[in-house]
């Protein structure tokens, strides 16, 4: 297809168009076919081609704009020129497009402004002085010539608006007040003025967030909200999909007379758009419009840059290799902890709400700059929104963040257009709320594990109405269930904040679309049903033991080490801080110590080190999930297999393949998820949630299910049912549990008391037992008291990996030391080989080895001891001759 432009010029006050932009486009394989000159209908005809189907829509109005420019053309029987009456340009442009002349009307009333394609009332077509009827017979012709010809409908709506900017200039003209139309923006002004003929009715002159003041200028806060708007209403028209809000968002900004549409990419990167209009055609760069460019950019950008990973991680997260690789790719263009992108977040400006300092002499002419200096109510109510995510599973923290008369606990509540929403059933409400609306509050027998009524009003809601707020309990969650909690959250926010609902929406958007791509959601599944692969890791105890159940019967790993390692995975905001050692998610909740705190302000107190997020993928995550690989299906290291045999001097010789795919898999993991990513605070505390384990008064595991006669029913520690006298059963079944809340240490969270023992060993061992901050860590396994004072150290993350491998060696050893474990038993010569590689390989200090013989029971004399008594109640005196000549005669002659 080839192009010819046409050099177009009106007469008058109106501008020379730019040549380039006004082209008339022939048919392929019909070369150039020039306009006729001939004037009247028949130009407009033959310049149209008859046969428009199949022609694109933007094609098509493309050339119906060429066709009109080319009627303004001298000669063609319709040029407007100062001597022109108004009855005559009117008549000519019209008659051009077969519609009938019209007889001109009164004259424009004062102040109004000519609004495209809205000439829908008697209001609107009076205040430029034309009767509905006339713009319908417009529209009627209009639309006759449109399909004689197969343009689209878009086409009618084309020359009703090109019909009525003449009706406009020329009756503005005859009062002397003459306002041409604005071809290409060269001030914000100019934006703002195109963006008020294409929005609706509160964004115009007179309307409540108008764009331009009385005074000319353009109101920078209303123009930013009139963005957020922007951005919500693209989100809301396709939730679930990724968007480029950059182009996606539908301002309908075109330049008049071009008609091409100004992008909202043009609008932010274009930095002219945002210089003020000074009169006299002088444009100039105004610090108050550069604030709002900036806020503009950093706010679509942002939003974007955390939306669509989100929605793209929930995709594809149930599968391992996807999830690293969503997550790769987000954090490594870091829109979080790079530079200060997660404070602008946090400390968002309201333009509706208003401090003390909004409102004073000063911030006159700086609104914008002035509300971004101390007015962080929207940054407020992320931070609210997206803790409340974090800590979704307790009460009494969620009433820190929202106040215990949030909407978020009400059995009923109204929304913000004032309309009743009953969304919990009436037998819920009865188990839920008490009869003046409050929450019932219950705490759970810890040896039948049911709720029961608590009598001083201590204790959480019912455990069912916790589950009911949890979002993230389910791969396919009810519409209706998620929608009206997140309904809450932001009515809760809004709340709190005194924030429009508008605000809270945009702020709840922010703080839902940081939950999954960054862990919470997938740390926040308490039911451990790991739909989202990275709950494997930051549940690791729990998903283990739902494996083990008779009724999944699925690989689970070593049972000896399952009650040690709790979590073997962080989310992203557990796991990183900033340069003053906070972790984001003490930064989001303000407070230290499990504490909440969001009435401090954050501005000018959060500082990154570079690239965190894209380190924190290899050197934590990918560690991570390879240690979960090891520990899930390997089940074990192998050591008495790593000797193939002794030399002469009786040294062993190492099967180094052996040596190294443990070096590379199972220690370097460690090391590097624990120690290199130095980033974990081991001694910040939180409220943090736990699955217990239901027993008897007796200690005894009570099971899912019930005997045929209601009572209850026993387990042993491998989960088979007890008969009354105590004494397995082939049948199992899982334990009966309950979900429970406490503040604990980030150590307490990952590990259990067994496997940090191991971890204190290293820790005294190099010093570091200072006495300064010693707290008590209790669980099922024991207590202990643990010593936190160097917690800040390299040398306490050192202590922490070396200690978490001594233990996984050390469970190892006890599983093939139990006869009833299901393992190949190791003897004393297995035993032995097994501490010729640790060292020399190099794996365990000579001490380490001590420790770790003791623990488990094998150093050479009780070996030695355990074979002959198992040889002698096994095998009668050859099997004292057995172990006697293995055993004892080495150690003898050594």
């Amino acid at each position: 297809m080839k192009e010819r432009d046409f050099e177009l010029t009106n007469q008058a006050d109106s501008p020379t168009l730019n040549r380039e932009r006004v082209i008339f486009m022939a048919e392929p394989g019909q070369g150039e076919q020039p306009p006729k000159e001939t004037g009247g209908r028949q130009a407009a005809d033959e310049h149209i081609p008859p046969k428009r189907r199949g022609l694109s829509s933007g094609e098509a109005l493309r050339r119906a704009q060429a066709a009109i420019n080319l009627l303004n053309k001298p000669g063609n029987g319709a040029s407007i020129d100062e001597k022109s009456s108004y009855d005559t340009a009117v008549k000519g442009i019209l008659e051009n497009f077969g519609i009938p002349g019209m007889a001109g009307g009164e004259d424009v009333n004062e102040g109004a402004q000519y609004q495209p394609g809205r000439i829908q009332s008697e209001q609107e077509t009076g205040s430029i002085g034309l009767e509905r009827a006339e713009f319908d017979e417009i529209a009627k012709n209009a639309r006759d010539f449109a399909q004689a010809h197969g343009l689209p409908e878009e086409f009618v709506a084309q020359v009703v608006s090109e019909a009525g900017k003449e009706l406009w200039d020329n009756r503005r003209a005859q009062r002397g007040g003459a306002e041409r139309p604005i071809t290409v923006p060269e001030s914000l002004e100019d934006l703002a003025k195109l963006i008020m003929k294409r929005a609706g009715p509160e964004w115009r002159r007179d309307g409540a967030k108008s764009l331009i003041r009385e005074d000319g200028r353009v109101n920078t806060v209303n123009f930013l909200d009139w963005t957020r708007q922007n951005l919500l209403n693209v989100h809301n028209a396709n939730p679930t999909d990724p968007v480029n809000f950059f182009s996606d968002i539908g301002t309908s900004v075109r330049t008049d007379i071009y008609g091409g549409t100004i992008s909202f990419y043009e609008i932010t990167f274009g930095k002219h758009f945002f210089l003020r209009d000074a009169g006299q055609g002088h444009k100039v760069e105004d610090q108050e419009y550069e604030e709002l460019r900036t806020q503009v950019l950093m706010e679509t950008f942002l939003l974007m840059l955390l939306r669509n990973p989100d929605i793209t991680y929930v995709q594809g997260r149930g599968v391992k290799d996807q999830v690293l690789k969503s997550v790769s790719e987000a954090y490594l263009k870091n829109p979080i902890t790079r530079g200060k992108f997660l404070e602008f977040i946090l400390t968002l400006p309201s333009v509706e709400k208003n401090t003390a300092k909004d409102l004073s002499q000063e911030a006159k002419g700086k609104e914008l700059k002035t509300k971004k200096e101390d007015n962080f109510f929207v940054g407020n109510a992320v931070r609210r929104a997206l803790a409340t995510y974090i800590n979704i599973y307790d009460y009494q923290t969620l009433t820190n963040i929202l106040g215990a008369d949030a909407p978020l606990f009400s059995a009923d509540f109204t929304d913000h257009e004032g309309k009743l929403h009953k969304s919990i059933s009436d037998e819920n409400k009865d188990k839920w709320f008490n009869k003046n609306g409050s929450v019932k509050m219950y705490v759970i027998n810890e040896h039948t594990g049911e709720p029961e009524l608590a009598t001083n009003g201590n204790g959480q809601p019912h455990p069912d109405y916790m589950r009911y707020l949890n979002v993230f309990l389910s791969p396919m969650p009810s519409q209706e269930q998620q929608s009206d909690v997140r309904e809450r959250i932001k009515l809760s926010i809004m709340k709190k904040e005194g924030i429009s609902y508008r605000e809270a929406d945009l702020a709840e958007l922010f703080a839902f679309s940081m939950t999954h791509i960054h862990g919470v959601s997938a740390r926040n599944d308490t039911d451990s049903v790991a739909f989202d692969w990275w709950t494997r890791m930051t549940n690791f105890k729990d998903y283990r033991k739902r494996q083990k159940a008779e009724r999944r019967g699925a690989k689970y790993g070593n049972n000896y080490n399952l009650e040690g390692l709790k979590r073997i995975g962080l989310d992203y905001f557990e796991a990183a801080r900033d340069i003053n050692g906070k972790s984001i998610r003490q930064i989001i909740q303000g407070g230290e110590n499990g504490k909440i705190n969001m009435d401090n302000s954050i501005k000018g107190q959060v500082e990154f080190n570079a690239d965190l997020q894209k380190q924190f993928v290899p050197n934590h995550l990918q560690t991570a999930a390879e240690m979960y690989d090891w520990l899930i299906s390997s089940v074990e290291m192998d050591f008495p297999s790593m000797v193939t045999g002794y030399d002469a001097r009786g040294n062993a010789i190492l099967d180094w393949k052996k040596v190294n795919e443990v070096k590379e898999k199972i220690e370097h993991d460690v090391r590097y998820s624990l120690s290199t990513w130095s980033e974990i605070n081991y001694d910040e505390e939180n409220v943090e949630w736990e699955r217990v384990e239901v027993r008897d008064k007796s200690g005894r595991l009570v099971a899912r299910k019930k005997a045929t006669d209601g009572s209850q029913l026993f387990l042993d520690s491998d989960w088979y049912i007890l008969d009354r006298f105590g004494r397995r059963t082939q049948e199992r079944d899982e334990p009966k549990t309950f979900l429970r809340t406490r503040k604990m240490t980030r150590l307490e969270s990952m590990f259990g008391t067994d496997a940090i023992k191991f971890i204190q060993y290293e820790i005294e061992k190099r010093g570091l037992n200072k006495k300064k901050d010693v707290r008590s860590i209790t669980d099922v396994q024991g207590s202990v008291d643990f010593d936190f004072s160097e917690a800040k150290s390299e040398g306490f993350r050192i202590a922490v990996w070396r200690g978490v491998f001594d233990y996984l060696i050390a469970s190892e050893i006890a599983s093939h030391r139990d006869r009833g474990s299901g393992f190949r038993y190791y003897n004393y010569e297995d035993i032995k080989k097994a501490a010729d590689v640790w060292r020399d390989a190099e794996f365990l200090s000579t001490d380490e080895i001590k420790r770790i013989r003791k623990k488990t029971g094998t150093r050479a004399a009780k070996t030695y001891g355990a074979e002959i008594s198992y040889a002698l109640a096994t095998g009668g005196l050859e099997g004292f001759w057995n172990a006697f000549r293995k055993v004892f005669l080495p150690q003898m002659f050594k």
